[in-house]
């Protein structure tokens, strides 16, 4: 009853701890799944976001540099130094801003900028800011060496005077050098590409991935955790039969350990009644016997019969056999009948056999 008690507790401690595992690795699975799929919507908005960036440079370098080429050139005068200078007419100045504003409409340009040699704006959608210097602006001076520069800024950085108009749209400020027909720096052109729209497409598109992602990764996961609890439930059936199994066959050798412990038991009942049969019945009658052949012997030795030879050799034998039977019943009983063949008589006596008087009297002398 204990080992059945301890087997029950034992197996339903397992089958406790199997259950925790298998919660434990749900959770465990589902929180990397979600860890995974965070880090990887991150990593695709981050890629997105490059990208979209990236091609918005590039596009609003390619729209400053064809409106330079398109607009400045005839802007381009020569003075009395023989050197060509970048120069807008302040007459020209409003023909040249509405002609621009048309411009910036299909290209998503929110404003624009033409800087001279000498970092002074000549020309911007943004008038109050006409004739400013821009000294400490380090993408302009990189558009002066000779080099276009496009690049993100936040709302926070991108406008570079204190006092000049702002717009609350992501931007991309793009400068690029002015030559003059001998190729030298004289200016530097400079547009405000907005952004916004194509950012929040990338989102657009990071949101549908990420769900497709999301789907994906939660589906095969789902598939996995099906898989695992059928996995789980088929060796619990097996865990089961082993168990049943494993119980009859213990049932079984009980019962065989039974079965041999009742035969032991059978055979030594068995021995002992055969020992008690030999001690009590054949015992006796050859005492008897030895005993009478004895004074028959005797008897014939009084009258000196030759006859009286035969009977001694009878009561040799039966003393023999007496011997015989008395080894065998101290074989087959137990102690109290194999202690000494001396307490046969008392033996004789409590048994239910009838002993006659003269043999327990002859083992008694």
């Amino acid at each position: 009853m204990i080992g059945k008690s301890f087997d029950s507790v034992h197996k339903e401690e397992t089958t406790k701890r199997g259950f925790r595992l298998f919660r434990y690795f749900q959770f465990v699975s589902l929180g990397s799944i979600v860890v995974i799929l965070i880090v990887a919507v991150l990593g695709l908005r981050s890629i997105f976001r490059s990208l979209v960036l990236y091609e918005a440079e590039k596009d609003a370098i390619r729209i400053s540099e064809s409106l330079r080429d398109s607009e400045m050139r005839q802007f381009v005068q020569l003075y009395l130094d023989n050197k060509q200078y970048l120069s807008i007419p302040q007459g020209q100045l409003p023909e040249m801003d509405q002609h621009m504003r048309v411009c910036l409409t299909p290209f998503d340009i929110v404003k624009i900028k033409v800087f001279n040699a000498e970092t002074r704006i000549i020309y911007s959608t943004d008038s109050k800011i006409i004739g400013r210097l821009d000294p400490d602006n380090a993408k302009l001076a990189t558009a002066l060496s000779g080099l276009p520069i496009s690049k993100y800024e936040s709302e926070d950085n991108v406008w570079d005077l204190d006092d000049e108009e702002c717009k609350d749209v992501e931007i991309v400020e793009t400068y690029v050098p002015i030559y003059n027909r001998d190729g030298e720096v004289i200016g530097s052109f400079e547009v405000y590409k907005d952004v916004t729209r194509d950012l929040a497409m990338a989102n657009r598109i990071l949101i549908r991935s990420g769900a497709v992602l999301s789907v994906t990764v939660l589906s095969v996961f789902a598939v996995l955790m099906f898989v695992i609890h059928r996995a789980t439930q088929v060796i619990k059936s097996g865990t089961a039969n082993l168990t049943a199994a494993n119980k009859q066959l213990l049932q079984e050798i009980e019962e065989r350990k039974r079965l041999e412990k009742e035969l032991l038991s059978i055979i030594e009942r068995e021995r002992r009644l055969i020992g008690q049969e030999l001690h009590d019945s054949i015992g006796q009658q050859l005492a008897g016997i030895e005993f009478m052949t004895e004074v028959l012997e005797q008897k014939l030795s009084s009258k000196s019969l030759p006859e009286a030879s035969y009977a001694a050799k009878i009561t040799t034998r039966v003393g023999q056999a007496t011997e015989q039977a008395r080894n065998l019943a101290k074989g087959a009983s137990s102690c109290r009948f194999g202690c000494g063949w001396s307490d046969v008589g008392s033996a004789g006596i409590e048994s239910n056999h009838r002993t006659p008087v003269w043999s327990v009297l002859y083992f008694k002398m």
